[in-house]
């Protein structure tokens, strides 16, 4: 995949509860938000991913909520401009 090859890597938030980072490059953006707890958690994506499309999710995550141990994936188009 060319994407994974060229993106570069942002860590946007690490806690005891989850692990947050962006893959990104001139046209799209990839966040990745993975649980590190047994427990439910509440999710908090930065606003320029509320539209997102979802490319990814395990367990019962979703944009809301991440599942223990769960994992969500969310894709956006950089607008050219």
């Amino acid at each position: 995949n060319e994407f994974l090859k060229k993106a570069q890597l942002r860590v946007i938030n690490i806690t005891q509860e989850q692990i947050m980072f962006e893959r990104f490059d001139e046209n799209e953006k990839i966040l990745l938000i993975a649980s590190r707890s047994k427990y439910q958690s509440e999710l908090k994506i930065p606003e320029e991913y509320t539209d997102a499309e979802v490319i990814f999710k395990n367990g019962c995550s979703n944009i809301d909520l991440l599942a223990p141990y769960g994992a969500i994936a969310l894709k956006v188009k950089k607008s050219k401009g």
